[in-house]
């Protein structure tokens, strides 16, 4: 499993962050470094793939587990609602059930989180992560 995006919608200090994490098209490695001055984000964004891949560990423990959810406090100031979106690629074997012919499977799930007594602005969708942990249960 690869984790590929990360989108950051009024997370933190971001109003919109999308992070291609490596390997990408372009970069062949498989490290992403984050660089950044103090209170540029960085644990922002660690901190969010945190708690995205939270949901997924939940689902494999139980069918209908829950992650943790996006503090309160992380939603960007003046905004209703905030969302992360994880991007992940994973092995699936063929039909046979051998390594023979993996192809990659793409996968996604928003978690979302909206301020108490506001509208929320976006939605969490959280089938891709029951589906990914069913195949990792098998």
């Amino acid at each position: 499993m690869e984790a590929r995006t990360l989108v950051l919608s009024n997370v933190g200090r971001f109003e919109r962050l999308e992070v291609l994490l490596a390997p990408t098209e372009d970069i062949t490695g498989k490290v992403t470094v984050f660089i950044g001055n103090n209170g540029a984000g960085k644990t922002t964004v660690l901190k969010a793939l945190a708690t995205s891949l939270s949901w997924f560990v939940a689902r494999l423990r139980t069918d209908k587990g829950n992650g943790s959810p996006i503090p309160e406090g992380e939603v960007l100031n003046g905004q209703a609602s905030a969302r992360i979106i994880l991007n992940l690629s994973a092995k699936a074997d063929n039909e046979e059930g051998t390594k023979e012919n993996v192809s990659h499977t793409l996968y996604q799930w928003e978690l979302s989180r909206t301020v108490k007594g506001k509208k929320a602005t976006f939605t969490s969708n959280l089938h891709d992560t029951s589906k990914l942990a069913e195949i990792y249960k098998k």
